[in-house]
């Protein structure tokens, strides 16, 4: 039963990732976190979603700008390994009340503000997307929120932006599969479901490559946002 969930979940994310240009690693923990702890549903997303990475950067790597990835990467193992260590010693309980409001401020970010925000490309940016970034990668397997929004400051144009924010993505979803695996989070079993999650992402994106023309780019979205909202606060009225 755990293996046709994560085969579903698996195939909407890369569908929706192939039809919106994000989210597949959001719609998977709409789902795993219902039939495994927070964290090892965090760290199978993370593991099933890099093979996106991967596409990506062989699409756009002559536009990667390994300058603008560096810093932030760094800083992000740093404060993703702390928060996985952390993570896996809360009790579940706990773990599922900050997984609600983790995705319920995410659905009122994409929905009120995603669209509003710019930031300035300093120091101090890239400190807090990073660390935001970090502790989100390591609690819940989605730290692309921060990241994007720092990367479409300090990058010039699309390709460049897609090219760089796949290979931070990558470098960080590397790092901390082998901090999960080393902390014991892995353990053999959830590594074989991995298997399946990756053909269902690809297969996800093919379906998705033949009717991206014909689904609307708004109501997949606010679909997702509404799904995430309501994931929130489902889980919130779980945990209480």
């Amino acid at each position: 039963m755990h293996a046709i969930i994560v085969f579903v979940s698996a195939v909407l994310g890369g569908l929706t990732q192939t039809v919106t240009g994000f989210g597949s690693g959001i719609v998977i923990m709409l789902f795993l976190p219902y039939i495994m702890p927070v964290m090892q549903a965090s760290g199978l997303n993370v593991l099933m979603t890099m093979i996106l990475n991967v596409m990506l950067i062989a699409k756009y790597k002559s536009h990667i700008r390994m300058k603008l990835v560096l810093t932030p990467a760094f800083i992000s193992f740093a404060v993703s390994t702390v928060s996985i260590y952390i993570g896996k010693n809360l009790e579940l309980g706990v773990m599922k009340m900050i997984f609600s409001l983790f995705l319920i401020a995410l659905a009122l970010y994409f929905i009120f503000f995603s669209q509003k925000i710019r930031l300035e490309a300093n120091l101090q940016t890239v400190l807090v997307c990073a660390s935001l970034a970090g502790a989100a990668n390591g609690f819940f397997g989605i730290g692309g929120p921060p990241m994007a929004l720092y990367f479409l400051a300090v990058t010039k144009e699309k390709e460049e932006y897609i090219g760089t924010t796949q290979t931070y993505f990558l470098l960080t979803s590397v790092y901390t599969t082998i901090i999960r695996i080393m902390s014991g989070v892995f353990d053999r079993e959830l590594l074989l479901l991995a298997l399946p999650g990756i053909a269902a992402i690809l297969i996800g994106e093919w379906i998705g490559g033949r009717i991206v023309d014909k689904i609307s780019y708004d109501k997949m979205t606010k679909l997702i946002y509404f799904f995430l909202l309501a994931s929130g606060v489902l889980t919130l009225v779980q945990s209480l």
